[in-house]
């Protein structure tokens, strides 16, 4: 719920606020007048601090106070936050104040030099540099990242002490810019959107102003204003202050900027007006040093959640708070506290009484999946039967009964526990295309289960960055995120991706993702969470860029060197990378107790260990709960971490099948889902597919994705499906169709039961190939339409046969409309020493035919004679990329008649407007199978491999080379002799 009115519709789970009370906040009597606001015209003196009113208006502006930036962890301990590793971003006798997050491990603020101009400069917590975002003669006051994210806008006083400007700089360093040159009076501002302003213009009174900066034009609000101006995070709505009735206090208003209204929201719990908000349903505020949250349930009353930072600082000022709302950055007095930047190491109050090393050993019980691919429902679906029974296995909603029977158990033994996923939560089933519609079903589900944080894996990144940010906003990030923001049920997870860098400015950088997370449990323990995306998985999402990927092993070390400075006591390794890169990273990294595992789908029945540090994983598409007991010995150097399963006969694995019922709220919630994945199926297919539980055709066995690097059944099925939809759809002959094996993402499993037996279902047909996301932004990747020469047929079958053994089995492509022959073991002709360089062959492949309709064959040439062929998206965009590694591999995609396709987006086939889909192509194929008693089914062709590529090998191609090499060296050493012969 937002403090909005009316409350728009949002993707985040309501706030369960707790009941407060407003506190009897101090009369201080000496708040100033409207007047005195005016006459102080330097944003640096409008801090929130002691106000007083000026005795003789002709009396300069008193040199700004000396003050210090300190920035902060916060995380939630019980009904209050706990502030950790608090450490002085500047520590000297001189003005440092009004501190704003670039984002989650960067913040910006004013500080004055020694020649009294005053600059914007940028602190990392990451790395603790400090640098300039501006060094002019002029002062620049109030810095706050724009909202589209690539540039500062700060109030600049110009030389004459006089004008105040808004001012825009780029973060790249190109040249300053007046956003609204015709004003000079600006005192404060807070962003509307990125086109609006509002501003606190100097005046007697001070008033509110609304302003265009493309327009320039400007609109007045309400005069008499205060102070201070504040973004509504996700939100076009900015709040402000206005002085009370009673003339000592303040009292917060917002203005909706899609209505125009104002309203007024609540009394400050002090005299001071400062305020943030850390959420659209959050108010922080500060008084006499302690920090209050107020929630949008309850708009009358604030309650007191950190009172450890008057214990250190007396007063504080001036509260900033990152994206996610877990860093935070407060003004101090120069001098006040914290003298080496040590973090508050008891729980709230001091008294150190939930200190963990009083109460050694401590339990947890760790629940963890990782890959669930938005599996929402059980596997198959043709054999999953809602009152129960079945084969299918998996699914949300039996899940979330798995879990709440762990929490029963342990609730009595006082054990807590934590629920946590290593990653590719997306990219599965169709659910995941409702993240391209509006929803995020999967992050809602996992809030719904109480997840306490996930990492990123590959498939996250399948729709690119961009997309990624606008599903986490869809979600509710970042500001229904963890329990700091006063939620107690449903929260959304903590999202941790330590080892992956967003540029500054870029939508994903604003949208809740950090470096770690620490979860402080009842019992004292102090866990702390990092998450890793590995380098073969980040290879395998080509659409990151321009996400950049640090090594795991040094962001790792960076990370657990900061979560032991937070106080944790157990470290997580939440790592998208599989079992090898895991036990390297392991044997690289001290310091990491656990690392719950991904990417590799292992169901690991019992842990791997490598040193001190266990692994574990899952399997994938929810087939199982993974389970850890653990003993934790704080105060240990040796043998801190115990993992106790076998002793208390407690099972790593947990199968989710029939045997655990489902929760009815979230099958409930699925439903919902489920009726918006219909009604997109039936508009977007023009009626074909109707329902996603409906039988799409009929098998009487299982087409797997195996072998590896060969050709499959399931391939076979795919590529002609393809073949056909582009026939139809072009309304020409194709004659050849390629896809990677990397893009089908499901066996094709047949019901086995009794109930639907031999049935695939719409959703388990459509997951076999419906990655991704097309041109326009519409669910899976789309068929394209292109000419290539015969050559380059016999250069694609070389990529197809070289490209997987060095870079894996998705990248082997099935064929239609063709059979070849081929060696393997041909493709590479030797490898580099030293550098291990594989320099290929040209030579896997010996010879090629095309297979017509009716069954007879024609070798393809190796000449420029076109073929009309068809793939997807992705495949089409990846094997010109080998070309520029590998000229003699080059690949050119033409149109009809031979003319290069410049942008592949022009080669989309499309129907009525739409792209046609590959999971499309292969839901009307199945429509076309010949019909068995009554249902469409499967023929036997498709039963086994064909015969389309035949593995034939030959004489291997180094013999010969030395033969060919041996040869040419004896022909030299003949001709010499025969010369010497005639002299």
């Amino acid at each position: 719920m937002s403090f909005l009115r009316p409350s728009p519709p949002r993707a985040m789970p309501p706030v369960r606020p707790r009941t407060v009370r407003s506190p009897s906040p101090r009369r201080s009597g000496v708040l100033p007048t409207l007047l005195s606001l005016a006459l102080l015209a330097t944003p640096g003196a409008l801090e929130a601090r002691a106000w007083i009113a000026p005795a003789d208006t002709t009396t300069a502006s008193p040199p700004p106070p000396s003050t210090d930036v300190v920035v902060m962890s916060v995380y939630p301990h019980g009904d209050h936050l706990h502030a950790r590793s608090l450490k002085r971003v500047t520590n000297r006798d001189g003005y440092d104040n009004q501190p704003s997050f670039l984002d989650e491990d960067r913040l910006l603020f004013s500080s004055a030099g020694e020649g009294g101009a005053t600059d914007i400069l940028r602190y990392s917590t990451w790395d603790e540099v400090t640098d300039a975002v501006t060094r002019t003669p002029e002062s620049e006051y109030s810095p706050r990242l724009m909202p589209a994210g690539d540039a500062v806008s700060v109030v600049r006083v110009e030389m004459n002490g006089v004008s105040q400007h808004l001012v825009r700089y780029p973060l790249d360093g190109g040249p300053a810019e007046r956003l609204l040159p015709e004003l000079d009076d600006i005192g404060y501002y807070a962003w509307v959107d990125e086109r609006r302003v509002a501003l606190f213009r100097l005046g007697d009174p001070p008033s509110l102003h609304i302003a265009d900066i493309t327009t320039g034009e400007v609109e007045e609000v309400v005069q008499g204003i205060g102070p201070v101006l504040q973004s509504v995070p996700g939100e076009t709505a900015v709040s402000f202050v206005r002085p009370d009735d009673q003339g000592d206090g303040w009292v917060i208003h917002l203005w909706d900027g899609t209505t125009g209204e104002t309203q007024e929201l609540s009394r400050t719990p002090g005299p001071e007006p400062d305020h943030v908000w850390l959420s659209s349903a959050t108010l922080l505020a500060i008084h006499d040093g302690v920090v209050y949250r107020q929630v949008a349930e309850a708009p009358d009353g604030w309650h007191p959640v950190l009172e450890d930072l008057r214990d250190v600082f007396g007063q504080i000022t001036r509260l900033a708070v990152s994206p996610s709302g877990t860093r935070w950055a407060v003004v101090v007095d120069h001098g006040a506290g914290l003298e080496n930047g040590t973090g508050l190491e008891d729980g709230p109050g001091g008294d150190g009484s939930r200190d963990p090393e009083a109460l050694t050993p401590l339990r947890l019980t760790l629940l963890h999946t990782n890959d669930e691919h938005s599996q929402l429902l059980p596997f198959p679906l043709a054999d999953h039967d809602p009152d129960g029974g079945g084969s299918a296995v998996g699914g949300f909603a039996r899940l979330a009964s798995a879990v709440e029977a762990v929490r029963d158990e342990t609730r009595a033994r006082e054990h807590p526990v934590i629920l946590v996923s290593a990653g590719d939560f997306l990219g599965g089933t169709p659910f995941a295309w409702l993240g391209l519609l509006g929803m995020a079903p999967e992050l809602e589900v996992m809030a719904e289960l109480g997840y306490d944080a996930v990492t990123l894996g590959n498939h996250e990144f399948d729709w690119g960055p961009e997309l990624l940010a606008r599903y986490l906003t869809q979600a509710g990030y970042p500001n229904a995120q963890g329990a700091v923001g006063g939620r107690e049920d449903e929260a959304l997870p903590a999202l941790v991706a330590s080892n992956l860098s967003m540029p500054q400015g870029h939508s994903l950088a604003r949208s809740g993702v950090h470096r770690t997370t620490l979860i402080e449990l009842d019992n004292g323990l102090r866990v702390g969470i990092l998450g890793l995306l590995g380098r073969n998985a980040a290879s395998l999402a080509p659409l990151m860029t321009p996400v950049a990927l640090e090594a795991p092993e040094t962001a790792a070390r960076r990370a657990v060197d900061e979560l032991r400075g937070d106080g944790a006591h157990l470290i997580i390794a939440l790592s998208h990378s599989g079992e090898p890169e895991d036990l390297a990273l392991a044997a690289a990294v001290e310091g990491i107790d656990l690392v719950v595992g991904g990417h590799f789908h292992t169901p690991l029945a019992a842990p791997l260990r490598e040193g001190d540090t266990w692994i574990v994983q899952a399997g994938s598409s929810l087939r199982y709960l993974g389970r850890v007991e653990l003993l934790v010995h704080p105060g240990r150097d040796e043998g801190r971490v115990e993992v106790v399963n076998a002793e208390e006969g407690v099972p790593f694995l947990t199968p989710l099948d029939s045997s655990i019922p489902a929760s009815d709220a979230v099958a409930e919630r699925i439903r919902l889902f489920g009726d918006s994945l219909n009604a997109f199926l039936a508009r977007y297919t023009d009626g074909v597919a109707q329902d996603f539980r409906d039988p799409a055709l009929f098998a009487h066995r299982t087409l797997g994705r195996g072998p590896v690097l060969s050709e499959t059944a399931l391939g076979n099925f795919v590529a002609d499906a393809m073949r056909a939809a582009a026939g139809e759809a072009t309304g020409e002959a194709v004659d050849f169709a390629f896809q990677a094996n990397g893009v089908l993402r499901s066996d094709l499993v047949p019901a086995v039961g009794d109930r639907n037996r031999g049935a695939v279902t719409v959703l388990d047909l459509a997951t076999v190939s419906g990655l991704g996301a097309g041109p326009d932004g519409t669910p899976g990747y789309p068929i394209i339409s292109a000419r290539l020469t015969g050559e380059e047929i016999h250069r694609i079958l070389e990529i197809s046969t070289l490209v997987p053994q060095l870079r894996g089995n998705s990248h082997f492509l099935q064929v239609s409309g063709l059979r070849y022959e081929v060696d393997p073991s041909r493709a590479i002709l030797f490898t580099l020493p030293v550098r291990g360089t594989p320099i290929p062959s040209f030579r896997a492949v010996r010879r090629a035919w095309q297979v017509h309709p009716d069954g007879t064959e024609t070798e393809i040439p190796r000449d420029h004679t076109l073929f009309h062929v068809a793939t997807d998206h992705h495949v089409a965009s990846f094997l010109p990329q080998v070309g520029e590694l590998a000229p003699r591999l080059r690949i050119e995609l033409k149109d009809a008649h031979g003319r290069p396709i410049v942008h592949l987006d022009d080669a989309v086939i499309r129907r009525d407007g739409r792209e046609v889909k590959v999971w499309e192509a292969l839901l009307r194929y199945a429509a076309t199978l010949p019909v068995v008693d009554g249902h469409p089914t499967l023929p036997e062709a498709y039963h086994g491999p064909e015969g389309r590529i035949v593995e034939r090998a030959g004489l291997p191609v180094v013999p010969l080379t030395s033969l060919a090499l041996l040869l040419a060296a004896v022909g030299v050493t003949g001709t010499a002799v025969m010369r010497r012969r005639r002299r």
